[in-house]
């Protein structure tokens, strides 16, 4: 019954995601995908504060509410005793949530300025909504890395399962949003260049979706990998040297095998065709990418199922020799 909470949460991520790419897209493509949800939270903001003379208070107290959320969130673990060295950069994330949304805000400041990076609203965008999401990374990679380093045994593996969907659904969220996104994008510019495709247009179409299915191929196995992982972590939650556990290190371990097969042939394919469609359709740009973090999470849990079962093994034997 438990494992059925990857499941759920992967299904749950992946409809969030379609509707992100989907909606968003819909009005200013890419940008707004990027920028979610700074940009949007911005907007709303500069439209209640020239609304009125109370909207703008109304606006500012929003404003400032918005960012020293993180310095709450702060007080919040310091008075549950839960805080670490990596809590320190809910300050840094406050401050730049001051700078970056009330730039945001009013862009017409930097577009003012005389640096040429902030030639539209749209660069401002995607530049400071990249920015504020590697801070937000950052500081739940370094928080869940303290966790996991200072818990005990049976939290570990708790903390870990947790952790397979938060990889699952990170996972998915990458290529049901920002791919889907990317690939929206491109059909749309393909159709608004018909002229200069001509006969080529359809085939521009098939291969962008082809390709957009090739590629997330090694995300679907870093998923799959994730979802044993979650079980794994499951079994030994119960009994860490149980035959359930060791069974369930041994299916990790061969899936995690395959997925990183998988993942380098498919890699393999997706950058040929790429080669091999550019010489035939002139819109395409090529791509090239390497699946590093599905392949090391692929290996993080075939080296852990291996070492698992065999101190199972040795447990065992231990016992037959006493």
């Amino acid at each position: 019954m438990k494992s059925r909470v990857y499941s759920f949460s992967i299904f749950v991520t992946a409809i969030i995601s379609i509707i992100i790419a989907i909606t968003l897209n819909a009005s200013n493509g890419w940008k707004n995908v990027v920028s979610f949800p700074y940009a949007q939270i911005a907007s709303v903001l500069r439209s209640i504060s020239l609304s009125s003379s109370f909207g703008n208070v109304v606006a500012v107290i929003l404003f400032f509410f918005i960012c020293f959320l993180p310095i709450l969130l702060y007080i919040h673990l310091s008075k549950r005793k839960k805080t670490n060295g990596a809590d320190l950069l809910l300050f840094v994330l406050s401050v730049a949530l001051l700078a970056i949304l009330y730039l945001m805000i009013n862009p017409i400041i930097l577009l003012e300025s005389q640096i040429n990076l902030w030639t539209d609203s749209d660069t401002i965008y995607i530049i400071f909504g990249t920015l504020l999401h590697i801070l937000i990374i950052s500081y739940i990679t370094l928080k869940l890395l303290l966790v996991l380093f200072y818990s005990t045994d049976t939290s570990l593996f708790t903390y870990v399962k947790y952790l397979m969907i938060v990889f699952g659904a990170t996972l998915t969220f990458a290529y049901l949003c920002l791919a889907f996104s990317v690939l929206i994008d491109q059909l749309r510019a393909i159709s608004i260049n018909t002229w200069e495709l001509g006969p080529l247009i359809q085939a521009s179409h098939i291969s962008e979706i082809f390709l957009f299915i090739i590629q997330g191929v090694p995300f679907v196995l870093g998923i799959w990998v994730s979802n044993y992982g979650f079980r794994f972590m499951e079994a030994l939650e119960q009994e860490r040297y149980s035959e359930e556990a060791r069974l369930a290190s041994e299916r990790l371990a061969n899936v995690s095998k395959r997925a990183v097969i998988l993942t380098v042939l498919f890699t393999l394919i997706d950058s040929v065709l790429q080669i091999f469609l550019m010489g035939t359709l002139s819109n395409l740009v090529l791509q090239i990418s390497f699946p590093i973090g599905q392949i090391v999470l692929a290996l993080s849990l075939l080296v852990l199922a291996r070492i698992l079962s065999d101190a199972k093994v040795l447990k065992d034997e231990n016992e037959e020799f006493v």
